[in-house]
């Protein structure tokens, strides 16, 4: 089995900032900007207190975003400011399906880790806790930046979507595809989709929260059980430094897909205990 640690929302690499952290623990990741998308961020589904999770963000955002890669500022809440919304949920009963797309380097290094059916997507990404401060949205002032894993995906099916026929026949057997951003991509090498098996939303919590919180030096500075000291069995994480029962690990640049392959883990008793782990993280 393999677990990938999957990078997923606004980062200051998109030109963005942290998503938001809600008073009961709620998580909300947003999604990066796009101009080619047909989603706005006015068609993001959900709420916080019968709040609309559009106006949340236009208050967290002072009502304007930037485009990626590019200094053209928009009205947050504007049909026209656009927004690539993937993972995608879908409500299928019965039970929701999580849909994950993938194209060019990204997708090119998942087929190359063999990633498939049973394999585990932990999404994170930049959180921040946020309050309801003078009449708006607000960051606490005191709140610090981190890394949160916010959902995760059992695979239950891997789509190929390289080519016209192949994005034809993933709709073909789920119609609800018809919506998800990646059969718009007009690359048509190395562009998958990922379709859980089961998935589910997190809440904030010690578990889930992959930042060094005892010793914070920053959001990619992560703390984990022993266990996952494994340099080894992982792709691109390469600084491991044990402390005590746990392990710091950190890593430069924006970093993507990090993929832990059980089967590259050298002793029985970490597979177990890094099972263990995950399976609190998920539960």
């Amino acid at each position: 089995m393999k677990i990938i640690f999957s990078r997923k929302g606004f980062d200051s690499a998109a030109g963005g900032f942290p998503s938001p952290i809600f008073p009961d623990g709620t998580l909300f990741s947003i999604p990066i900007p796009s101009r080619f998308d047909k989603l706005s961020y006015g068609d993001l589904q959900g709420e916080w207190d019968g709040t609309p999770i559009s106006l949340i963000l236009n208050d967290l955002s002072g009502g304007k975003i930037y485009r990626q890669k590019s200094w053209h500022v928009c009205d947050y809440s504007s049909d026209e400011q656009r927004c690539h919304h993937d993972p995608m949920w879908i409500s299928k009963e019965p039970m929701p399906k999580l849909a994950l797309g993938q194209a060019g380097r990204a997708d090119g290094h998942l087929r190359k880790q063999n990633i498939s059916i049973g394999d585990i997507f932990l999404f994170y990404g930049w959180f921040r806790q946020v309050d309801f401060i003078d009449g708006r949205w607000s960051y606490c002032p005191t709140a610090k930046d981190v890394h949160v894993i916010w959902s995760y995906m059992t695979i239950g099916d891997v789509l190929r979507i390289d080519t016209p026929s192949q994005k034809a026949d993933a709709v073909s057997a789920y119609h609800f595809l018809k919506q998800h951003p990646h059969l718009d991509r007009r690359q048509d090498s190395n562009n998958s989709i990922y379709i859980s098996k089961e998935a589910r939303a997190l809440s904030f919590g010690d578990y889930n929260c992959l930042t060094d919180m005892k010793v914070y030096e920053g959001r990619a500075k992560w703390r984990m059980p022993r266990c996952m000291n494994q340099p080894n069995a992982f792709s691109y994480l390469k600084d491991f430094v044990l402390d005590k029962d746990d392990v710091i690990i950190r890593y430069r640049g924006y970093g993507q897909e990090f993929v832990l392959d059980l089967e590259l883990v050298n002793n029985a008793q970490d597979v177990t205990d890094i099972e263990q782990f995950i399976s609190g993280v998920i539960s």
